[in-house]
C-alpha cells in the first residue's frame, strides 16, 4: 500500500504513481469502493515515452458519499502496459469521510476545531498540533473513550451529598438522563453510551467545562512521551545508554488508564466507593 489518506466527501483527490518499468507505453486507472464495486473503469492516462511517473485527479463527484454512509474506502488501480506487452498494476488507497468533525458526546467531548483552538493555550500541545486532522481525530476519540471509563455520579456532578435529608427529585428527574437504579443513591452513574447531545448539554456548565478540558489534556498525554515517567509506569528497573545507567523503582505502579492531569480534574465527579450492606 503506497499511500493512505483521508479526505472529506465531495473533495478531489490527487494521485501520483511511480511506474515499476522504464518503458511504459500506456496506462489507465480504475476506481473501486470498499465493497469492490467499480466507480470508474479503465480511464486512460496520457503519458509520454520515457515517463517514470504520472499524476491525475479524481474529481469530487466520485468521492461523494451516499446519505446512508458516513465513511468509505477508495481503491485506485493503475494498469500499465510496457512496449513489449508486459502488464503491471499499482494500487493506492484512501478513505472518504462524511465529515472530519466529531459528534459530542458520542465520539468526543470536544470537536476537532475546538481542540485546535484550545491547544493554543495548553502547555506542551505542540505534539498534538503537528498531527494531521485525521490523527488528531483519532486521538480525541481515544481520549474520550478513556474518560468514559470513569464512574461519573450524578450526585457528585450536581454536588448532592449523602447527608442531604431530602433528595431533590426535581433536579435529577428533570433531566431524562440514563442512569442505573434511579431509586437508589448508589446507582446514579451516567451512561455515556446512551446520552444524546441535548442531554449532555443539559448537565452543569462547570462539569462540561472540566470534561472538555480533560479531554484535551488526555489527548495531549496520549501523543506525548514522558521519558522516565513512562518507563516507571511500565515497571522498567533500569536502562543504559552508553556509560550512563538510569535506575527506577522496583515494581510497577498501580494500573491506571488516565493521565494524572485528567484524574485530578475529574475525580471530584466520580464515585468509586464500594458499599456493602446487609441483605
Amino acid at each position: 500500500m503506497a499511500d493512505f489518506d483521508v479526505i472529506k466527501s465531495g473533495s478531489t483527490k490527487d494521485i501520483t504513481v511511480l511506474f515499476d518499468a522504464l518503458d511504459v507505453a500506456s496506462a489507465s486507472y480504475s476506481l473501486f469502493d470498499i465493497s469492490g464495486s467499480p466507480v470508474l473503469v479503465d480511464q486512460p492516462l496520457y503519458i509520454n515515452e520515457g515517463d517514470l511517473s504520472t499524476s491525475f485527479i479524481i474529481s469530487g463527484e466520485h468521492n461523494t458519499l451516499d446519505d446512508e454512509k458516513n465513511k468509505d474506502m477508495r481503491r485506485v488501480l493503475v494498469k500499465t502496459v510496457s512496449t513489449d506487452g508486459r502488464v503491471g498494476e499499482i494500487e493506492q488507497f484512501y478513505a472518504v469521510v462524511k465529515t472530519i468533525e466529531l459528534d459530542v458526546p458520542s465520539e468526543s467531548f470536544i470537536t476537532l476545531m475546538e481542540a485546535k483552538l484550545a491547544a493554543l493555550d495548553v502547555y506542551d500541545a505542540d505534539s498534538f498540533m503537528l498531527l494531521s486532522d485525521h490523527v488528531q481525530r483519532q486521538v480525541l476519540i481515544e481520549a474520550t473513550n478513556r474518560i468514559k471509563t470513569m464512574r461519573f455520579s450524578l450526585k457528585r456532578i450536581y454536588k448532592i451529598t449523602d447527608e442531604n435529608g431530602s433528595r431533590p427529585q426535581n433536579v435529577l428527574t428533570a433531566n431524562t438522563l440514563p442512569f442505573y437504579l434511579t431509586d437508589q443513591y448508589s446507582g446514579e452513574f451516567v451512561d455515556f453510551t446512551e446520552l444524546t447531545t441535548e442531554q449532555y448539554l443539559s448537565l452543569p456548565a462547570y462539569f462540561i467545562k472540566d470534561v472538555t478540558q480533560s479531554c484535551m489534556n488526555e489527548a495531549i498525554s496520549i501523543v506525548t512521551t514522558n521519558g522516565a515517567a513512562d518507563a516507571r509506569e511500565e515497571g522498567l528497573l533500569s536502562e543504559s545508554i552508553g556509560e550512563t545507567t538510569n535506575m527506577y523503582r522496583s515494581g510497577r505502579s498501580a494500573a491506571r488508564t488516565l493521565s494524572r492531569k485528567t484524574w485530578r480534574l475529574l475525580s471530584r465527579y466520580t464515585d468509586n466507593v464500594i458499599r456493602v450492606g446487609r441483605g
